[in-house]
């Protein structure tokens, strides 16, 4: 995170304090967090995938053993696009001069030298859970994925394009008074707030989901 001068007046004189940069909803910062890349299905064993997520170019393959491994798709030589590229045994095979890279990103072979360049890329941690490819932003993770509670399961939507930051589509779900101020309904019983650490917050009831009711024209619940 970066600091921009703040100016602020004290007295007759002028003095710079730094300002922490807005994460919240701000399309130029990328926080560390889990972030869903792709469905599980979309990564074949023994092929690889490039994707644009985090403000750069994401490349997952699945390696022989069927395990899956995420690195930053430019190569460290040429800037070659590793999706293109092709999977051997656990490594990943760059189409454009062959170089070769391992899951933890540092280049294992260079056909043509005698030595193996020390170059590397990004590696990222990821997981497969509920049938989608995760990874954390950062060099380790801050908080595990949740677990899916007890009785209830896991339902993906097929997928959409949204036009907004994803931080708009996760506070939507979790401002639960906007179902009433905006969609006209109310809720059966009054949503809880449950925090589980510095990062995540759950909104719930006493039911596996609240239920709601929508409101007629003339205020009744429908």
């Amino acid at each position: 995170m970066t600091a921009a001068p703040q100016t602020t007046k004290n007295g007759s004189a002028w003095t710079e304090r730094p300002r922490q940069r807005r994460v919240f909803n701000n399309p130029d910062v990328v926080a560390r967090s889990w972030y869903p890349v792709a469905r599980s299905r979309q990564i074949k064993r023994g092929k690889v995938r490039s994707f644009n997520v985090l403000n750069r170019r994401i490349a997952l393959y699945r390696d022989a053993s069927g395990r899956i491994h995420v690195l930053d798709a430019r190569c460290p030589h040429l800037g070659a696009d590793l999706g293109r590229g092709t999977v051997e045994g656990d490594s990943l095979r760059c189409a454009f001069h062959g170089w070769g890279f391992g899951p933890d990103g540092h280049c294992r072979h260079a056909p043509g030298l005698e030595d193996v360049p020390k170059r590397r890329m990004r590696a990222y941690l990821v997981e497969e859970r509920w049938g989608i490819a995760w990874l954390f932003n950062g060099p380790e993770p801050l908080f595990a994925l949740p677990q899916t509670p007890k009785g209830l399961r896991v339902a993906r939507l097929p997928s959409r394009t949204i036009r907004c930051h994803p931080h708009l589509v996760v506070a939507n779900g979790l401002d639960s008074t906007h179902f009433e101020a905006l969609h006209g309904m109310d809720f059966s019983e009054p949503p809880r707030l449950t925090v589980h650490d510095g990062f995540r917050d759950l909104t719930s009831s006493q039911r596996p989901a609240p239920l709601a009711h929508p409101r007629r024209p003339d205020g009744q619940q429908g």
